[in-house]
């Protein structure tokens, strides 16, 4: 599942990955359901493929060390846009070139990262953090993560951030982190705005995803998302422990869709976006079965046919089986 546009926490549309006999899933879109003539070139490419994957991780190393983030990311997609108008495979390798020649020339001339430390406080009426992440590079920081939790109270502000005398209550090692040093914060307790789906995607996310009654956290961990958006390490808030625990059904969940799902408290469920190009779209939804995300609904929006119309397919879990309807509609203006 992949795709969203470039947004808060963003990096870039990620890339191909390997040429099949027959369709496979790329790096930034399935090739089954290639539309663009350029795509499609890529998927039955060896070469292409191949150069794709070279440029995903040159890109890679120059998000790292790149002195202004956001022109990077501008670039890239300025970059792709213009990759899509080549007319032929040779047109196509040529441009990987070029684009790889000009990021590796960015890497060689700018130094590695180092580490910083940074203090979040008031991401969360109930807790302030710290981070210690490495590398940064100016405001930009992207590797592996230390978070410090720390339990809000009238006197543990102030030692905890400015004299360093107490510990957290919990620590969280990440293998990697996704935001700069002014990272974006998000309460649902607090924030009147909800999230919603190509809004400004927040860095660090506190909310209840299991609909207990009680916050839980989502932080930034890259940018594996679709078309390079920002994915996300999941943690539950556990009664007994008193301790987040990670979630790796809700982390998969939040890295392979359009950034982080949506939560409907209302209805209690949570709603994954994907989309390949233009035209096609998928809307998953989700309910939390003991602390466990189960589909029970899918819809996909396909308007791949050339004409004013889109193919509405709805499956839908009903008793424990599922029912699918399919109905042709007009493209909304």
């Amino acid at each position: 599942m992949k795709t969203k546009p470039f947004l808060a926490c963003l990096f870039l549309s990620v890339f191909n990955l390997l040429r099949s006999p027959v369709p496979v899933q790329a790096a930034s879109f399935d090739c089954g359901k290639a539309t663009s003539p350029t795509e499609k070139k890529i998927c039955a490419d060896t070469n292409l493929s191949k150069a794709d994957t070279d440029l995903m991780n040159v890109y890679k190393q120059a998000i790292t060390v790149a002195p202004d983030r956001k022109t990077l990311k501008e670039g890239q997609k300025a970059w792709l846009k213009s990759r899509d108008t080549c007319p032929d495979a040779a047109c196509i390798q040529k441009a990987y070139q070029e684009r790889i020649s000009e990021l590796q020339k960015m890497v060689s001339d700018h130094p590695a990262p180092k580490e910083k430390f940074l203090k979040v406080q008031n991401a969360s009426p109930r807790y302030d953090l710290t981070i210690q992440s490495k590398p940064c590079n100016g405001n930009d920081c992207e590797g592996p993560a230390q978070f410090g939790l720390f339990k809000k109270g009238p006197s543990a502000q102030v030692s905890l951030f400015k004299k360093g005398s107490s510990s957290p209550f919990q620590v969280i090692h990440m293998p990697s982190l996704g935001f700069d040093t002014n990272p974006i914060t998000y309460d649902a307790s607090t924030t009147k705005e909800k999230r919603e789906l190509y809004g400004d995607d927040p860095d660090i996310v506190f909310e209840d995803f299991n609909f207990d009654g009680e916050e839980d956290l989502a932080i930034c961990n890259g940018h594996e998302g679709g078309y390079g958006m920002p994915s996300y390490n999941v943690y539950l808030f556990d009664k007994d422990s008193k301790k987040f625990i990670e979630n790796k059904k809700l982390t998969k969940l939040a890295s392979d869709y359009l950034g982080l799902f949506l939560v409907n408290r209302k209805n209690k469920v949570l709603t994954a976006f994907a989309k390949n190009g233009c035209c096609y779209h998928e809307t998953e939804t989700y309910q939390m079965v003991n602390n466990q995300p189960v589909l029970v609904e899918k819809v996909i929006e396909d308007a791949t046919h050339g004409d004013d119309t889109q193919l509405v397919t709805t499956k839908k879990l009903v008793n424990g089986s599922w029912v699918k309807k399919v109905r042709r509609e007009k493209i909304p203006d």
